[in-house]
């Protein structure tokens, strides 16, 4: 095939600025031939001693295949070897992101965490299926994910008199032993814990790292959330068994429920605080772990306009003190239009521009019904487009309904057992396999006759040099 016609301008450019020998740019230009193909099977090797650059080569070659928007399955016959090619292919993603870490939705790597010991690796993490599992799940929680926040902010924004009433009726509900209001509850519990709400203020910074631990105390709290909620629930139920003769200790106790509401301006600082910080999670987990092909890069922009809007208004807020009648004026009056000409006009102006850009943003995304966890695992296979996992792994894409995999790639092939190979094989849609390997390296551990004999012709294969299904790196 001739080498301009196998390529786009993408995938030239790409090719060209890694500075590959012939060989290798050979091996990814048939490779990527492959994409295209649909009339047959094909099965590629890519064989070569060690030293040859093959893991360069397939890194570039997945690279590529991204860019193509080829799915294509990534395996190996150990964890170590599947985490050798997914960081090689990571690195070279990371490296051409434009924002931050929107794009690397499209790449995902499962298999046991703790074997993979996917903790001591934070870009990694990233692309960790369970890991993303967990963000997005939480991010389409339809009573605290991304929707009921931006509503909620846009409504403290917009009305704050409105949810102070509410926070008041709140209170008011507690201190009496009834129900607290559904939509505080969340004000409640992430207020409660200062230590960590303090720790998550000291994040101002913009960078990936901060972003990072954010995250991490985001999923932290929220589990400390759900063991809070059920000690709550013991609790008042043993509370109902007690006898009501509690007299003034009773009192005393709905004094000091009194004495903790907030007045109204601090009540707004300190909401918005929260829900600014939980936005800025929720914004970096939907960009990073939502597929390209759900969240678009004009989305992404705005995502980040409002980030920078509404730190812009959160340095204004902090830099007013809570008893200052500017504040209360321009927090009472917000509709006014004489509130131009005060001078606090910058704070309402930055508050306006938050609301717009807020407005701005989709509260859905073309995703599915997402209410358990194993639908969002099954959603986030079914829409990346390469997927790393061992061999033996592969048997869990097995799965009715999911998208067919176009392209196998198995590093290490000649370790690699009979029996594993066929489980990738197998897959549904699988047209074309490109198997890379050495022929010097120890074949796997085998008892057969029968196996040793498959693992013989395959290394004689390598040896024969047939060029329509091999080619060697050099």
């Amino acid at each position: 095939m001739n080498r301009s016609a196998a390529l786009s301008g993408m995938e030239e450019t790409i090719i060209s600025s890694s500075n590959l020998n012939d060989s290798q740019e050979d091996a990814i230009v048939s490779c990527i031939g492959l994409s295209e193909c649909q009339h047959q099977s094909t099965v590629k090797l890519i064989w070569g001693p060690p030293g040859t650059g093959k893991t360069k080569t397939v890194g570039l070659l997945l690279f590529s295949l991204l860019k193509l928007k080829c799915r294509t399955l990534t395996c190996a016959p150990t964890n170590i070897a599947v985490l050798q090619v997914t960081s090689g292919l990571l690195k070279l993603v990371t490296d051409s992101l434009e924002y931050d870490t929107y794009g690397l939705g499209d790449v995902v790597l499962f298999g046991n965490g703790e074997r993979m010991k996917i903790s001591e690796n934070d870009d990694l993490e990233d692309i960790f299926l369970d890991h993303r599992v967990e963000v997005l799940y939480h991010c389409f929680a339809p009573s605290t994910g991304w929707k009921h926040t931006v509503d909620s902010m846009i409504n403290l924004l917009e009305d704050p008199r409105h949810q102070y009433r509410r926070y008041l009726e709140n209170m008011k509900k507690e201190n009496e032993g009834g129900d607290r209001h559904d939509g505080m509850t969340e004000f409640q519990e992430m207020n409660s814990n200062k230590e960590k709400d303090e720790v998550v203020g000291d994040q101002n910074q913009k960078g990936r790292n901060s972003r990072k631990v954010l995250k991490k105390i985001l999923l932290q709290a929220l589990k400390d959330n759900k063991k809070t909620e059920k000690q709550k629930q013991k609790v008042s139920y043993h509370q109902d068994k007690l006898p009501r003769c509690l007299g003034k200790g009773d009192q005393y106790g709905k004094e000091n429920k009194e004495d903790n509401i907030f007045p109204f301006e601090e009540f707004v600082k300190k909401r918005f605080k929260i829900l600014s910080e939980k936005l800025d999670l929720l914004i970096v987990g939907l960009y990073t772990h939502l597929p390209t092909s759900v969240i678009s890069l004009e989305v992404v922009k705005n995502m980040i306009k409002a980030l920078d809007s509404l730190s812009r208004l959160k340095t204004l807020l902090n830099g007013v003190s809570i008893g200052d009648e500017g504040l209360k004026l321009v927090l009472h009056d917000f509709e006014d239009e004489d509130n131009s000409a005060c001078q606090f006009s910058w704070l309402a102006t930055t508050r306006k521009d938050c609301i717009r850009i807020l407005n701005s943003l989709p509260r859905a995304f073309d995703v599915p019904n997402m209410f358990e966890r194993y639908q969002v695992r099954n959603f986030c296979l079914e829409n990346a487009c390469l997927i790393f996992c061992t061999a033996s792994s592969s048997a869990k894409l097995h799965t009715e309904g999911m998208k067919p995999i176009k392209l196998l790639v198995v590093d290490e092939a000649a370790q690699l057992k009979e029996c594993e190979s066929t489980i990738p094989l197998q897959l549904s849609g699988l047209r074309h396999a490109v198997l890379i390997g050495d022929e010097r390296q120890l074949p796997a551990m085998v008892q057969s006759e029968v196996i040793r004999f498959i693992f013989f012709a395959f290394h004689l294969l390598s040896n024969l040099k047939v060029l329509s299904s091999i080619v060697f790196v050099k």
